[in-house]
């Protein structure tokens, strides 16, 4: 499988984009609600907000 594109939920696009580029992917685009890194190799991973909290998955 060769994926080109992912996206996530985060409640904090701010946080997430810190913790996204602290593990060296490339913020590319930037919003209130939806950012898109680059990561190595030219696939490119995104954020979206999202306002109800993440299920627990035991």
């Amino acid at each position: 499988m060769n994926l080109n594109q992912v996206t996530v939920e985060a409640s904090d696009i701010g946080r997430a984009v810190d913790f996204y580029t602290r593990l060296g992917l490339e913020l590319i685009v930037l919003s209130d609600h939806y950012a898109r890194l680059l990561c190595p190799g030219g696939a490119t991973f995104s954020v979206h907000l999202s306002e109800a909290p993440a299920p627990v998955v035991p």
